[in-house]
């Protein structure tokens, strides 16, 4: 019996250790910033700023990294970009030719959140809402089934300005700092951190380039994304069998259980906030694949996008918004030789969407 007391207490000494040395591992690493101790992304950001395009992120928290560009950023930005990776690659001479200083702020799967905490962080950090806001409008940011959450490191902007929308104190009782801790113990973010190690020994987490023909993705100095050099002209049939896989039943990124739209009072006092503080806001909306956007309009679970875009169209109209771009990539005559997958399109393809005719 003393022999099976002493194998339970050296059990638990060794659990309770075990999640110690995990935690302090986790926090330490923190490959994705979510902690705050990623100095790296501090540098990066400086570096973009002063001019220098930077190549080799990976598995980092997008949301800091622009937030840290906000916050350093001494000149004042008239032009910014809001939207998810299908906006990422839209430059600055795409939007305009003028004499402007511009950055993309499109995050990964960006949702209503996103661009309201944009927002705010320029209103908080800067004192001013740039001028020109061009936002990459995706479907799912009427789906409150969306899924996503990565919005939740700048949940402190969103609430902030949510509240000033809302005209009222907003619930946040989210347990968002919970979610936050719980990832000290996370098994993803453990192997996450090995595998940054590992990326990372021996050199830098980013360098510094002057080209983007690199196979590494670039930040340039807008801060919109190049993709590696081979992604930049991929296969067409591998292209096609991913925009078949993209609208797998039960799968669709972030359409699922998407039976009306959500979150429109909430987006249209946002943008109606913008116009009040004099800014010029436009609304681009990127094209799917044809092969996926066919399979997606022909199925009832999915054909909420047309329903999308007509409010869109209908909302921009009555509030002297210029609106660029389809969901539907044949109003633009967009192949799948246009495409990466079943939803980002190549450079050529936001630069034909934002052409003036």
């Amino acid at each position: 019996m003393k022999i099976f007391k002493n194998w339970i207490q050296l059990f638990f000494i060794s659990f309770i250790l075990s999640i110690f040395f995990i935690s302090l591992f986790n926090f330490l690493v923190d490959s994705a910033g979510i902690f705050g101790n990623k100095s790296y992304l501090a540098k990066a950001s400086e570096d973009l700023i002063s001019g220098k395009m930077v190549a080799g992120l990976s598995d980092y928290d997008e949301r800091l990294f622009h937030s840290l560009i906000i916050k350093k950023q001494k000149k004042k930005v008239d032009s910014i970009v809001l939207g998810s990776s299908r906006a990422m690659v839209t430059r600055k001479k795409f939007i305009s030719t003028k004499e402007e200083v511009f950055f993309n702020h499109a995050v990964s799967g960006a949702s209503l959140e996103d661009y309201i905490a944009i927002v705010d962080l320029y209103e908080k950090e800067k004192g001013y809402i740039p001028k020109y806001i061009s936002i990459g409008v995706d479907p799912w940011v009427f789906n409150k089934f969306n899924g996503q959450s990565r919005w939740r490191t700048l949940k402190d902007n969103y609430f902030d300005l949510l509240s000033k929308l809302m005209k009222k104190n907003v619930d946040t009782s989210l347990s968002i700092s919970s979610i936050k801790w719980k990832q000290l113990i996370n098994y993803e973010y453990t192997i996450s951190n090995i595998l940054f190690l590992r990326k990372i020994f021996g050199r830098n987490p980013y360098y510094i380039t002057s080209t983007v023909d690199i196979e590494d993705s670039t930040r340039a100095l807008d801060a919109s994304l190049y993709y590696p050099l081979s992604y930049r002209t991929p296969d067409r049939k591998l292209v096609e069998q991913l925009a078949i896989k993209f609208v797998t039943k039960g799968q669709v990124y972030s359409l699922e259980k998407f039976t009306k739209l959500d979150n429109i009072d909430e987006f249209e006092k946002f943008i109606n906030y913008l116009q009040s503080k004099g800014c010029v806001v436009r609304f681009m909306l990127f094209p799917y694949n044809p092969i996926s956007y066919d399979l997606l309009i022909k199925d009832k679970d999915y054909a909420i996008i047309q329903d999308i875009e007509s409010y869109l169209k209908n909302f921009a109209k009555n509030s002297d918004i210029e609106i660029f771009g389809s969901y539907n990539p044949y109003k633009f005559d967009f192949k799948n030789s246009d495409f990466t997958d079943g939803m980002h399109g190549l450079e050529r393809v936001s630069k034909k969407i934002l052409e003036r005719n």
